[in-house]
């Protein structure tokens, strides 16, 4: 199984989602107490999704490197592909500064009583059908305790997975060792889960605690 094929796969899954213009984990900040803080937190969210969708885009490339070998009269670039691995891990770690940032600032804040209980009391069920089951029952597990620090955590995990992947990959590339497939079909599956889980923490969330969203 090529990548190619497992891309394929991967854009099935995600036509599942509606992709808001703000993607990954925003708007949902409304559960926490109003205060200026709340501002930096939203920004550090946007900064966060900024950077991994970046570092997405480095990944694409990436995997576009090792699909073009299936041209047998194509080499492999190892270069270019370092390259490429390189720019996503900056990317990712970027991402993941302006994340813990966000969930610093969330545990001082804490969580407004009212926005966590319209959390716990909104059903999820009707719109389980839409979605990938297995990511959507961990995101509604979140929501509906109103946890959305651990929505933070979880997303941190996410890519801390995708990192050590890259860095796996980053590694064997440095010693002129081409990885193999398992190692970018495996890149390629947890980053497009942790997209789906970001994604899915905002179009759900968003529309029960934004309407009612205290400043």
């Amino acid at each position: 199984m090529k990548i190619k094929m497992l891309i394929i796969i991967v854009a099935v899954l995600i036509s599942g989602i509606n992709l808001y213009p703000i993607i990954c984990l925003n708007d949902i900040e409304c559960a926490f107490n109003p205060s200026p803080g709340k501002a930096i937190l939203r920004t550090n969210m946007i900064d966060g999704s900024t950077h991994f969708l970046m570092a997405k885009a480095h990944i694409a490339l990436l995997l576009a490197e090792y699909e073009k070998t299936a041209n047998n009269q194509v080499e492999f670039d190892f270069l270019t592909s370092n390259a490429y691995c390189d720019n996503a891990i900056k990317e990712l770690k970027a991402a993941l500064d302006d994340y813990a940032n966000a969930r610093t600032i969330g545990e001082k804040l804490g969580y407004n009583p009212a926005q966590v209980q319209l959390l716990k009391t909104a059903t999820f069920s009707n719109l389980k059908s839409q979605y990938n089951s297995d990511i959507f029952n961990k995101v509604t597990a979140y929501l509906q305790s109103g946890d959305i620090l651990g929505i933070y955590a979880k997303n941190i995990e996410n890519l801390k997975t995708i990192l050590g992947l890259l860095e796996t990959i980053t590694t064997q590339l440095q010693n002129d060792l081409q990885p193999p497939a398992e190692d970018y079909w495996k890149l390629l599956e947890k980053e497009a889960e942790a997209t789906l889980f970001g994604n899915l923490a905002t179009v759900l969330g968003s529309p029960i605690v934004k309407e009612q969203c205290p400043k």
